[in-house]
């Protein structure tokens, strides 16, 4: 997936949970979660699920993800994971892992979805996470959220397409993009990474978000650009309804749809076409919706 990545073997996780937590040690394992890309995902037994880092960022995310979203869970009108136990590094494995609990359902991505019912329930959903408190220490997004962050290095990665999109036509865009003027306002509580592969669905409905690594302080356009990564031009149309952002807003909510869907593409080519294909359909929407 990375270059310079960890993976964890089955071997592993069987010794780690040997030595640390003995009692789960019997449970089958099952490897799942394989369009994931920071952290490899193993099912322990039918309820759990052990989170292994394949980089030294992801085993950051899973720290900030365990001290602050049970601050935010309660109020939340998805079902969240929250973690249960913190491994350690060891039997060879470098990083910190977690245990949490085996949320039911499947990515959104990848079986019916009622596209405007889930429109309303995320509009509700950022509503909700957007309103809460700020504690002090609470994690700040800062440049992660910046257009121009984003925009840096997207030249490269334009560069590498081959014949998914018109190189000519992406730069175009991405250079219109890049002058949309910077957030300069109050932060809120984002998810941070807010695509159809963190989402989980049962029955056509959304039921749990997952995934939440990225969680902190930052510009609220952040998870708008679940607007492109999932939803069709009808129910992107209720779920800006829904959630009135603002036209500035809902424009560096496209720009970061486009940024992370074009630095996807290529670099998830061959290591994780699963992904690739939600970013795909997600360049063909922000195309087809860029103002003229």
């Amino acid at each position: 997936m990375h270059i310079g990545q960890t993976e964890v073997t089955a071997a592993q996780v069987r010794a780690l949970l040997a030595d640390q937590m003995p009692e789960l040690a019997g449970l089958a394992l099952k490897r799942v979660g394989l369009t994931g890309t920071d952290n490899m995902l193993c099912r322990i037994g039918t309820g759990l699920v052990g989170r292994f880092p394949r980089l030294p960022h992801a085993e950051a995310q899973i720290s900030a993800q365990a001290q602050w979203l049970p601050r935010l869970a309660g109020v939340l009108p998805l079902t969240v994971p929250l973690t249960l136990r913190f491994g350690l590094p060891g039997a060879g494995y470098p990083f910190r892992w977690t245990v949490l609990p085996w949320l039911p359902g499947h990515a959104a991505f990848a079986g019916p979805l009622d596209q405007a019912g889930a429109a309303l329930t995320l509009a509700g959903f950022l509503q909700a996470l957007q309103a809460q408190p700020q504690p002090d220490g609470a994690p700040r997004r800062g440049a992660m959220d910046r257009l121009e962050m984003r925009f840096a290095t997207l030249g490269q990665y334009i560069g590498q397409f081959q014949g998914e999109a018109d190189p000519l036509l992406l730069a175009k865009v991405a250079a219109a993009m890049r002058r949309l003027p910077p957030h300069d306002g109050e932060l809120v509580w984002v998810h941070g990474d807010l695509h159809p592969l963190n989402l989980l669905a049962q029955r056509r409905r959304l039921t749990g978000m997952i995934d939440w690594g990225g969680l902190g302080l930052g510009d609220s356009a952040t998870d708008l650009m679940i607007g492109w990564t999932l939803f069709d031009a009808p129910a992107r149309q209720v779920f800006r309804d829904a959630l009135r952002p603002s036209p500035e807003a809902w424009a560096r909510g496209r720009a970061l749809a486009f940024a992370k869907a074009v630095a996807a593409i290529p670099y998830y080519r061959r290591s994780n076409p699963g992904f690739r294909d939600v970013m795909l359909r997600t360049l063909t929407r922000v195309l087809e919706d860029v103002p003229d």
